[in-house]
């Protein structure tokens, strides 16, 4: 008995199908990617998401509670406890909520805390890109490499100046400072990364463009498209705002993975209203064009006995 072969048009259907699929799930991988380079991996996009962090109240509240015990310990620890007498704690507490807003507020601590931020962001990229000369992720986590001159080692040795002259002129040796596998995997999602970034936008584009021309109703499959995109976004805006619900971590930690977190929600927003309205568009545009025009005149014929006789 021959086994009847599925017909092409219902293949040309889940073709189309999945290059639609493929195309929407690539968007979302965009998205995140472009986050990830413009904002974790770029100076100028961390320090911007960073930089408001200090000032934030919820964050201005902890360090107060932080430099208020350690001025109340370091009165403690006065000599003959002349700290307490001066000040109460009720004063301590008076003196620094004022005086901490204004410091951080002030030009020199912002600089002086931009200069961290840009300093130390710069310096973690280079380690997790392997660009730089001393620090090395590696499997087992941070190592450090430090050249020896071998000419130096052969006179400290007392080796033979012939044996010398045909040694490397340096020897690389690595210890590792700190044992740690989820620094390698970072340093693996960064080029990952790195890799996506280039290759997204065509693998989208040719997709698109496939699952469309596959497809035997293009307009619907287009308005199917978008809404599935702006679903998608949605649906991931909603996640990651359920993962920023409070949790076991402390609390700056938490404002500051919101201020990251933030240029990836907004563009997840806008790519949902985006794809959203386009939708709508098409659709309204279909609807237009397919129903019966009201105003068009009817025309009716007359037969020859409904003419006015001369």
């Amino acid at each position: 008995m021959k086994m009847s072969s599925p017909r092409p048009g219902r293949l040309r259907t889940w073709a189309a199908g999945l290059c639609i699929a493929g195309a929407v799930g690539l968007v979302l991988v965009d998205a995140v990617t472009a986050w990830a380079e413009n904002t974790l991996l770029s100076t100028s996009g961390f320090l911007a998401a960073i930089r408001p962090l200090p000032t934030d109240p919820t964050v201005e509240i902890q360090i107060i509670d932080n430099v208020q015990r350690q001025l109340t310990a370091a009165l403690d620890r006065s000599p003959a406890r002349i700290g307490p007498r001066l000040l109460s704690t009720g004063q301590v507490r008076q003196l620094v909520a004022d005086a901490v807003p204004v410091v951080l507020g002030s030009a020199e601590f912002q600089q002086a805390w931009k200069a961290a931020l840009s300093t130390g962001h710069a310096e973690l990229v280079k380690v997790l890109r392997h660009h730089s000369m001393l620090l090395t992720v590696t499997p087992s986590g941070l190592d450090v490499t430090v050249s020896i001159a071998l000419e130096q080692l052969a006179d400290q040795a007392g080796l033979p100046r012939q044996l010398a002259s045909n040694l490397p002129a340096d020897l690389p040796i690595s210890v590792t400072l700190i044992q740690n596998q989820d620094l390698h995997r970072a340093a693996q999602a960064v080029q990952l990364a790195d890799d996506l970034s280039g290759v997204l936008i065509l693998a989208i584009t040719t997709l698109g463009f496939m699952g469309l021309l596959l497809a035997r109703h293009r307009r619907r499959a287009l308005i199917t498209g978008l809404a599935a995109v702006a679903i998608a976004a949605g649906a991931a805006r909603l996640i990651i705002a359920w993962g920023q619900s409070p949790g076991s971590r402390p609390i700056i930690a938490d404002v500051a993975a919101r201020y990251l977190v933030a240029p990836l929600a907004t563009n997840l927003i806008t790519i949902a209203v985006i794809c959203a309205l386009t939708a709508a568009g098409l659709i309204a545009a279909r609807w237009v064009a397919a129903r019966p025009d009201r105003y068009t005149p009817s025309t009716r014929t007359t037969s020859p006995k409904d003419r006015p006789s001369l």
